[in-house]
């Protein structure tokens, strides 16, 4: 039986596949509906129709703050995503998975289950600072790294392959929809859904001022209850997000504080890279460079997910870094 070498990134918002050879496969929504206790619809499918389904469907996402919430939909889930791109009667696989860098070992053998159970083969787990870490393939430095995701925010501080300290925080860009809506509804006046803020956090947020992002949208007015339109500027929906990049600017400052001399001068060399959705924000380079003292780097989205496929793809430097952490 054939073997091919896959690599999963179940996220709390979005989920990719890539397979050695092919590249990303597979990107969809973490999202399952459900209607009298059966499959309604699954990732994109489903994803499409919140706010528009019907009343007796429930929507649910399986995976929160990273790691597995619901393990019987996040079977089903990861089966319906796996089954699209391979057939794990005929193939054989060796399947790596990454996961938040301060979970569990219970919480990392739920993501080993849930693989063997679709009939995935060989299943080995990866902090995913180590996969974004090694995306040049270079482990001789010293790197903060920032993994900002959608359900979660990891921050490690790694040397020479090792991760020196690691940290997971429960708050990623799932938390930030619902307080971008009420800030709109609050300083314009606006009521919009919750997904339509998720969308102007993603491609209309800034930090800089005179950004080109501003947009206008439509919504209902919160007096009238009337469709009105009205331009939303950029760097309203960035500053919703500057208490949590503060926190960032903490966190990293304390981790570079609690290091080493030799550390410090290795990171003023190396610098500090930024990976995940709410690093992509518009002006996140020119906001950490003001903060830090330090060489700062935005990867672009999909680094994650093209980080773990650079692993499957170089097995020596896998191993290595499977070995150190």
């Amino acid at each position: 039986m054939p073997v091919i070498d896959i690599a999963i990134d179940l996220g709390s918002s979005n989920s990719s596949i890539y397979i050695d050879g092919k590249g990303i496969v597979l990107k969809e929504p973490s999202v399952v509906m459900v209607k009298d206790n059966l499959l309604y619809a699954i990732g994109e499918r489903a994803y499409k129709q919140i706010g528009y389904e019907p009343e007796d469907v429930q929507t649910f996402f399986p995976i929160k703050n990273g790691i597995i919430d619901d393990n019987i939909l996040c079977n089903k889930m990861l089966n319906n995503f796996v089954s699209k791109v391979i057939d794990t009667e005929k193939i054989n696989t060796n399947a790596l998975f990454a996961v938040p860098c301060g979970i569990t070992e219970q919480e990392r053998e739920q993501f080993k289950t849930t693989a063997y159970s679709v009939g995935l083969s060989n299943v080995n787990i990866i902090p995913m600072v180590s996969a974004i870490y090694c995306l040049d393939n270079n482990i001789n430095k010293t790197n903060i790294i920032i993994d900002c995701g959608a359900g979660y925010t990891d921050i490690a501080l790694i040397r020479n392959g090792v991760i020196e300290n690691g940290y997971t925080y429960n708050i990623g860009g799932n938390d930030f929809d619902s307080k971008i809506s009420n800030m709109i509804k609050n300083q314009y006046g606006l009521v919009i859904a919750n997904i339509q803020a998720k969308t102007l956090k993603e491609e209309n947020s800034s930090l800089l001022e005179n950004s080109k992002l501003d947009k206008f949208i439509n919504g209902l007015d919160v007096d009238s209850n009337e469709p009105v339109r009205e331009l939303i500027k950029a760097t309203d929906i960035g500053g919703v997000l500057l208490d949590y990049f503060n926190f960032l600017n903490t966190l990293i400052k304390d981790i570079y504080n609690e290091a080493s001399s030799k550390q410090q001068k290795e990171l003023e060399k190396d610098g500090v890279i930024f990976s995940g959705g709410l690093a992509q924000i518009d002006g996140l380079d020119k906001y950490f460079e003001n903060k830090l003292d330090l060489p700062v780097k935005i990867l672009k989205n999909e680094s994650n997910i093209y980080g773990l496929g650079n692993l499957i793809e170089n097995k020596e430097l896998l191993k290595r870094i499977m070995e150190l952490n």
